[in-house]
């Protein structure tokens, strides 16, 4: 179970477990000594952060000589291209059948198209490393993704095809008296090279649907590239028709490019028609568009480019060359997120998969406790963290009724999540002074560990991280593959945020008191029935922890009270309250609720039965219908 970030203070604990969990345990833990620093020690602890971020913002030397490097190595590529701009100049000759046909001349013609190849693709793919070297802050190494995209641009940046390399590749050819195996040799360079990149890009955008959830389709697209990869080695190496497996390669291309380009289109325009007003996402929501765009681009010029070389005798198309390196450049600029006002990181992926309708932050169902008319037993205090014990009790009452249960459970801002109830003992102040006193500001502040492997229950997790920070006002914090500046900037921002949320709300707490009115009603419900009241400890603590009620917003005696407690942080106000207002109660050990369970059952079935018996006895003797018999056992 993800935890609540609170600094040195311990903070909320959220019952967020996953599947469909209706445990409610919000725990306000207290610190130890001198664990809640001053607002002057928080506020020279910030300032001696931003003196290290400071610090930490001047660009590394090394990070300058890289990108003199680039230059140097952009200019040198343009300056062994241009030498071999010139082609040589066709001139059209009248046949003996009186056709029209070319031959080569002696005369050679700077051309166009190859200058424009010779300048612009190298700019192209410098200037796509450029942006990596340029804005490190946003790359980060542990980052699959950036990782990738790195080691795409490199591949795409270099000079392979290049003019210079081409001729090279043919002296050297003319040299060794292999002059008819040049062109085999530069398809082999140029397919080697094009597929490499086109796989990196297309295991990129695999990567991209995973976080926005698309899991099914993302695992349909990897399973396509590896059979089209298959089939195209089985091609190379001739061990079957060439014809049929380079087709059967093409097909499971473009299937996986077309199944990548809709989905990423589907996510976007759901994500923009919900997220209005919302600036970051819907500049993420452009972003995926244009990727979309950009995904079935690259493969397709890949292919016109190949098979116009194979038409016109292995001589590079250079246009579609400069296209296609172009295209790919700016497609991994975008997979890797290095490009735009805001970092495509997995926190905004992750909002768009809620907003593309992927999301799972309302699998939880609200439950406001239930007190049952007929039942002669009332579980006033369970320990939410005993997940599967919990789902069991709310199953019981809700579908059996044996016994009512006055725990309740919030999950959104409509059941009450965040909400305040007036404490009628101090009129103008809610219950959060009595039973939490002053929170610290880090409560503000939910940082959630994203791991490596992204899972649908990690995403179920999540996304009700997710929706509880927006109920309860608090500042989210993804932490998964920022670099180390580019964390500590967001960390700092984040920590400053949550002080300011924190003052704004009276430096109550975060998630409200509303369960604590909405469950003191239902133990007056269930005392005026005349039920008996149960309290629930953890295992082996039964009868541990608890505190009186004036002490409860008393740091040192709730820090004391908590070292060796049966009771969760809610749970410790629950029975506070109920020895204050004198009613008694029951305790057990968590692990005697199933016992508990099975009686209170059989107990149930008992009653229904008898109450059965009675009913059709009344019915034959009385004669009544069954509405006035129902009024009169009531």
């Amino acid at each position: 179970m993800s935890t609540t970030y609170t600094s040195r203070h311990e903070g909320v604990e959220l019952a967020l477990r996953r599947g469909n969990e209706q445990a409610a345990e919000m725990r306000v833990q207290a610190p130890g000594d001198g664990a809640v620093a001053r607002p002057s020690r928080r506020r020279s602890t910030l300032a001696d952060m931003r003196k290290d971020l400071e610090d930490l913002e001047q660009q590394p030397r090394w990070r300058w000589r890289a990108k003199v490097a680039l230059v140097f190595y952009t200019l040198a590529r343009i300056t062994m291209n241009l030498p071999f701009t010139e082609r040589a100049v066709w001139e059209p000759i009248e046949t003996e059948e009186g056709l029209i046909d070319y031959r080569e001349s002696l005369e050679k013609r700077v051309d166009f198209h190859v200058v424009c190849d010779a300048i612009c693709r190298p700019l192209v793919a410098g200037f796509g490393l450029y942006m990596f070297v340029h804005r490190l802050d946003r790359f980060s190494w542990s980052n699959q993704l950036q990782l990738l995209s790195l080691i795409s641009m490199c591949c795409l940046a270099l000079p392979l095809c290049d003019e210079s390399m081409e001729h090279l590749l043919r002296m050297r050819s003319f040299q060794h008296c292999m002059a008819t195996n040049c062109g085999a040799w530069l398809l082999a360079l140029m397919l080697g090279w094009e597929v490499l990149c086109n796989i990196l890009q297309m295991y990129m955008t695999i990567l991209k649907l995973r976080a926005l959830g698309w899991h099914r389709t993302a695992r349909c697209c990897c399973v396509l590239t590896t059979l089209g990869v298959c089939f195209l080695a089985v091609m190379l190496l001739g061990l079957a028709d060439p014809y049929q497996n380079g087709i059967t390669s093409l097909g499971c291309c473009f299937t996986v490019v077309g199944i990548q380009c809709l989905a990423l289109c589907c996510a976007a325009s759901r994500a923009m028609e919900q997220a209005r007003g919302n600036d970051p996402i819907w500049w993420t929501a452009c972003l995926l568009y244009a990727n979309a765009c950009l995904v079935p681009l690259g493969p397709a010029l890949s292919f016109v480019g190949l098979f116009a070389f194979l038409e016109k005798g292995f001589i590079l198309p250079l246009t579609l060359l400069t296209l296609d390196v172009s295209f790919q450049v700016f497609n991994v600029l975008l997979l890797s997120g290095m490009v735009g006002t805001n970092s495509m990181n997995l926190e905004a992926l992750q909002r768009l998969a809620e907003l593309s309708g992927f999301g799972l932050a309302s699998a939880r169902v609200a439950f406001p406790g239930h007190i049952s008319q007929s039942a002669t037993d009332c579980v006033v205090s369970f320990p939410g963290k005993y997940s599967d014990l919990w789902d069991k009790a709310v199953s019981s009452v809700t579908q059996q009724d044996t016994f009512s249960l006055a725990c309740v459970f919030l999950t959104d801002t409509a059941s009450g999540l965040g909400r305040h109830a007036i404490n009628p003992n101090t009129p103008g102040n809610c219950w959060c002074r009595q039973i939490y006193g002053p929170v610290p500001a880090a409560t503000y502040l939910s940082v959630v560990q994203v791991s490596a492997d992204e899972s649908q229950n990690h995403d179920q997790t999540l996304a009700f991280k997710r929706a509880d920070a927006e109920a309860m006002g608090q500042r989210l914090l993804i932490k998964q593959h920022q670099g180390d500046i580019e964390w500590e900037q967001e960390l700092a921002e984040a920590l400053q945020d949550a002080e300011v949320r924190c003052v704004e709300n009276q430096c109550r707490a975060p998630w409200g008191c509303q369960w604590f009115e909405k469950w003191k009603q239902n133990v007056d419900r269930a005392a005026e029935l005349h039920q008996t009241l149960h309290v629930f400890y953890f295992e082996d603590s039964k009868g541990k922890g608890k505190l009186p009620w004036e002490l409860l917003a008393n740091e040192r005696a709730r820090h004391d009270a908590r070292k060796n407690s049966g009771l969760g942080a809610s749970q410790t106000a629950e029975v506070a309250y109920l020895d204050k207002i004198g009613l008694s109660y029951v305790e057990h050990d968590i692990m005697e609720f199933a016992a508990f369970l099975s009686s209170r059952t059989v107990a149930a079935k008992l009653h229904r039965r008898t109450l059965g018996l009675i009913y059709g006895f009344t019915q034959r003797c009385l004669g009544l219908g069954s509405h006035l018999v129902a009024e009169q056992l009531e």
